[in-house]
């Protein structure tokens, strides 16, 4: 059971209604978050762009992800209800709030570090 997500450069979490109360942690590094805006932007080069726009785009990502799964529950007769994503405070780690329990997931990438978490009231 994960008690916490690891300090990360950017983390950013949408909170889940419905069918189910979670939140969906997506946590990544400052060149994790370049190659996300590179792609959301179209853009070969992002160094330009200013802090709040790139973290946009890993909103919007996370907007993304977390969209398709409301979907997909929506196909098997769930509802889940999606907040607007928010940059949460990363330093130091997140911890799992009282009352839920964590998954988390790390992804290995030469450049930098990504972990995806979710904590799932119980």
């Amino acid at each position: 059971m994960m008690q916490r997500l690891e300090e990360n450069d950017i983390v950013v979490e949408m909170k889940m209604s419905g069918s189910i109360r979670a939140s969906y942690l997506l946590s990544i590094s400052r060149n994790i978050r370049s190659g996300i805006a590179m792609a959301i932007l179209k853009e070969e080069d992002v160094s330009i762009e200013s802090e709040d726009m790139l973290n946009d785009t890993v909103m919007e990502f996370v907007n993304i992800v977390c969209g398709n799964i409301a979907a997909k529950a929506a196909q098997i007769g769930k509802t889940i209800d999606i907040a607007p994503p928010k940059i949460v405070d990363g330093k130091g780690g997140v911890p799992a709030p009282n009352g839920t329990v964590g998954l988390l997931i790390p992804i290995y990438v030469a450049e930098g570090k990504i972990e995806v978490g979710m904590f799932i009231e119980h």
